[in-house]
């Protein structure tokens, strides 16, 4: 069953059942080595489920979950034997979150069990963030879609691994590593993943978002660090910008789609993957996407964005 999150759609099945979990990875054509996070109703559930019994939950996780569960951030923990293998890529942890949707979180009531929920998209696809992307590349995979309308954030959840030391964000998100560390006195010392900087976790990676290409659309993507002063014409090509950008005379003046994101991070996020759908459906033959400033709340953006392009 696909249902709304506050960040993107997911593909949701018990998460405590293999057959089931095998189902979403059949469905996407997800790689099997690609982990899944699970979507819980509270840490009753998580801990009832998914974690050893003599788990002691970390100090950062307590101060994290207390500042923002339900929300976009998923959290690392030592998976309980009854957490199929299936679920957490053959390794030893589990990714878990609780979501803040109405839909989502009545869904997870209603099921009484952990839901494996990866984004409800053919692997490799850019996030849906609308039933209708599901059902644009689901459709005759699935037999439900629960509508819940467009999602408030539009990419994924933050990733936190509280379990090494000092702890990791694993994949960024619109919940920024500085939000984190500001609310948590034990995440003082939290440091942001690197592409490149860990070879061992790249090549097993236990959260997904860190190992495949991501977020493609069927035109090749190439992200623009900074604006040339020119491009090759075309007016089937497409130019994303985000307001402030760069002056109207610094653009070139080329038969292009010009797409406007919005004028903050948030709104970038939140139109990101719904714009790189629009223009496949309009035909265009190659997407340039303007590079945002560096700031950490352009982090987790410009971590798709980087994903999906093929070109810098």
């Amino acid at each position: 069953v696909a249902f709304p999150t506050e960040t993107v759609y997911g593909l949701g099945a018990n998460g405590l059942d293999h057959d089931a979990v095998t189902r979403i990875f059949t469905a996407k054509q997800r790689p099997g080595d690609n982990p899944l996070i699970l979507h819980c109703r509270d840490w009753a559930m998580v801990r009832r489920s998914l974690v050893p019994r003599d788990h002691v939950i970390p100090t950062c996780y307590e101060e994290a979950s207390a500042s923002f569960w339900p929300g976009p951030l998923t959290l690392l923990l030592p998976k309980a034997e009854r957490v199929p293998l299936s679920v957490t890529g053959g390794h030893a942890t589990v990714a878990v979150r609780v979501p803040n949707h109405p839909i989502a979180l009545a869904l997870i009531a209603l099921a009484d069990t952990p839901l494996a929920a990866p984004s409800a998209n053919r692997s490799g696809r850019p996030s849906p963030t609308q039933a209708s992307h599901v059902a644009d590349d689901l459709g005759d995979r699935i037999p439900l879609v629960l509508d819940g309308g467009a999602c408030a954030i539009g990419i994924e959840s933050t990733v936190l691994d509280g379990l090494r030391s000092p702890p990791l964000v694993l994949r960024p998100g619109m919940l920024t590593a500085e939000a984190l560390a500001a609310a948590c006195p034990s995440l003082r010392a939290l440091r942001t993943y690197q592409q490149g900087s860990e070879t061992a976790l790249e090549a097993q990676p236990t959260t997904p978002g860190m190992k495949y290409r991501h977020y493609s659309p069927n035109a090749p993507v190439t992200l623009l660090l900074p604006p040339p002063e020119g491009l090759a014409e075309g007016s089937d090509r497409a130019w994303l910008r985000f307001v402030g950008s760069a002056p109207d005379g610094a653009l070139p003046r080329l038969p292009m789609v010009h797409v406007v994101l919005g004028g903050t991070p948030e709104a970038v996020s939140r139109h990101l993957f719904e714009q790189l759908r629009a223009l496949d459906h309009a035909g265009v033959s190659h997407i340039f996407i303007e590079g945002l400033p560096t700031t950490p709340p352009s982090r987790g953006v410009m971590n798709r964005i980087h994903k999906a392009a093929s070109t810098t």
